[in-house]
């Protein structure tokens, strides 16, 4: 797989902060600073308060918006009606390492709203994907969720933001193919990943 050169723009420093702490770990993924040396845009718009997109979002070829998945539907719609490339900040890792690759090949991207219940409320088979282990910094998130604590004071304990720690929650769900909390400790004390 070849080097993708990713440039990130955020409203704020800790959103800033916490995307470069994602995507760092990536072997195939090199950060940049420079527009002009980059793939790929993400533009972090999670912790923006105005219903109204900044002049030119989403009219730059290469750029993923990132929104935050409640309380942003006027902006997700606003990003639609220009033909952007969104995400909401409820994707997994490997789900956004995805939508950034497949934006700098220029095609777009658009995040499908959540499903409907009667959709959601199916049953499901529960299948645990061989190649996606778990990093350590996950089994420690997963272990400090076995242990009841809320996002907040799993990132009070690890000196994380709230942020950080629902990315790797979500990183969680989706390799031990999980739905919620009790559903992913449950899963990982069957498979042996954690001992109660």
């Amino acid at each position: 797989m070849s080097l993708l050169h990713v440039l990130i723009v955020a409203t704020s420093s800790r959103a800033l902060a916490n995307n470069r702490a994602l995507l760092a770990a990536d072997p195939d993924l090199v950060l940049v600073t420079d527009a002009r040396e980059a793939d790929v845009t993400l533009l972090d718009l999670t912790e923006m308060v105005e219903d109204h997109l900044p002049p030119g979002a989403g009219e730059q070829g290469r750029t993923l918006m990132l929104l935050a998945d409640a309380g942003q539907d006027r902006l997700m719609s606003v990003a639609r009606s220009r033909g952007a490339s969104v995400v909401t900040d409820d994707v997994s890792r490997a789900q956004l390492l995805l939508a950034l690759r497949t934006v700098a090949s220029g095609l777009r991207v658009q995040m499908a709203r959540p499903a409907s219940a009667s959709v959601a409320s199916r049953p499901r088979t529960v299948t645990v994907p061989e190649s996606d282990e778990l990093t350590p910094r996950e089994r420690e998130i997963l272990r400090l969720l076995a242990e009841g604590l809320a996002n907040r004071e799993i990132a009070a304990q690890l000196g994380l933001s709230d942020h950080t720690v629902k990315f790797h929650l979500r990183a969680v769900f989706s390799k031990l193919g999980a739905h919620s909390r009790t559903e992913a400790v449950s899963l990982a004390v069957r498979q042996g990943l954690l001992l109660l």
